[in-house]
């Protein structure tokens, strides 16, 4: 479990997946994924919404229809 909290701070994710196999060595990390597949998760879909929900108080977005600086606008 440290191992994977770590690869998420590493590379400053907060919902992410890590494939990890044992070896004669201990844990070893092949991927780390920031778009995962969460099928094997029970009730990932709630826990996930509910996440978003907690942090979205914390995050700096720009309102619906906004335009950026970039030229990009905000949906």
């Amino acid at each position: 479990m440290d191992l994977a909290l770590r690869c998420g701070r590493v590379f400053g994710l907060d919902i992410y997946g890590v494939d990890a196999i044992e070896t004669a060595d201990g844990v070893a990390v092949l991927e780390v994924n920031e778009f995962p597949n969460f099928t094997a998760v029970p009730d990932a879909a709630g826990e996930i919404a509910d996440f978003i929900l907690a942090r979205a108080d914390t995050w700096d977005v720009m309102p619906v229809g906004t335009r950026a600086h970039s030229g990009v606008f905000a949906f």
